[in-house]
């Protein structure tokens, strides 16, 4: 019988640096399960959850989620996560969400992007927002 490893990673980078590119490239040949908090916001929103409905007032308003909101959608997702390996995807994004990170799960692997800022906006320049949802 082989062990399977658990190895916890977090992808760091700017929005548009390619943290969603790499991460579907890691996916396709590894087993991982994939978190972003943007995802995992939007679903609960979809699914009318409590914490979704709470995050849709905030969103509505042109406000950023409070870290309260996140940290419970991403503790429940890492909880379904027990047993596999997780991939966090643009996830934590300032030092108090890594101090939440780091008492509900141990990472073993941080890999950060580093994307010149006129690459970037280029990017940015030909993305399609979809103004509901951000």
């Amino acid at each position: 019988q082989i062990m399977k490893a658990i190895v916890n990673t977090v992808i760091l980078g700017a929005p548009g640096g390619g943290k969603g590119t790499i991460c579907n490239k890691i996916l396709k040949d590894f087993n991982f399960s994939h978190l972003s908090t943007g995802d995992l916001l939007r679903k609960n929103i979809i699914d009318k959850s409590s914490v979704g409905l709470k995050a849709q007032s905030f969103m509505n308003d042109g406000k950023f989620v409070p870290d309260e909101i996140v940290f419970e959608v991403l503790y429940n997702a890492i909880k379904s996560c027990a047993t596999s390996s997780v991939l966090l995807d643009g996830f934590p994004r300032t030092v108090t969400q890594a101090k939440f990170l780091n008492k509900i799960i141990n990472i073993h692997a941080v890999v950060s992007l580093n994307i010149p800022h006129e690459v970037i906006v280029n990017r940015m320049k030909s993305r399609w927002v979809h103004l509901p949802s951000g």
